[in-house]
């Protein structure tokens, strides 16, 4: 229930004023759509849903870790290393921050030794 789950973040989000008790419903609505647009293999909205989170909360760890596999997803492997960078560094325990990290270094490190 995926999509439906989608649509009742975006009427939430509508509903919402500028006060600062809905910035942090915001935050958490565009949190939440961002995951159901990864679930939705929707990797573009999932970026669109996890920066606008950010923007309100700029350390809000699960947008950092989802935008990250959004941006991985698309190839945009610097921009997933920085948010993955960012996740592990703020969540020391985050291992899929780590894993993501780990991961893009290793791709990318390969991709540099093979052009070169």
């Amino acid at each position: 229930r995926i999509e439906e789950a989608k649509e009742i973040y975006g009427k939430a989000l509508s509903a919402c004023t500028e006060s600062e008790r809905d910035l942090d419903i915001k935050c958490d609505c565009f949190a939440n759509r961002a995951a159901c647009n990864r679930q939705l293999y929707l990797p573009e909205e999932c970026v669109a849903d996890a920066t606008a989170a950010l923007e309100i909360n700029p350390s809000l760890v699960k947008s950092l870790i989802r935008r990250g596999q959004a941006y991985e997803s698309m190839e945009k492997y610097e921009h997933a290393l920085a948010d993955f960078t960012l996740a592990a560094r703020l969540a020391p325990n985050a291992t899929i921050a780590y894993q993501g990290a780990s991961r893009l270094r290793a791709f990318m490190n390969k991709y540099d030794a093979g052009n070169n």
